[in-house]
């Protein structure tokens, strides 16, 4: 049911296609990237050193569980 549509959603539209998702991509890259990322750095900054430790060795205990 969703062959025609798979095979010719793309035709002609290549380019337009194209644009709107690099448009989309750039919007997402410019706007909501740079905000998540200063986020994350504020997090990271408002957290104890004793808190970065225990998370720390969390994680190392998760990443050894898993292997």
């Amino acid at each position: 049911a969703l062959a025609p549509f798979a095979q010719n959603s793309w035709t002609g539209n290549c380019l337009t296609s194209s644009k709107i998702l690099l448009d989309v991509g750039e919007n997402f890259i410019n706007t909501t990237l740079p905000g998540g990322l200063n986020s994350i750095a504020d997090a990271i900054k408002n957290i104890s050193p004793e808190t970065a430790q225990a998370i720390g060795k969390g994680l190392g205990q998760i990443s050894i569980a898993i292997l």
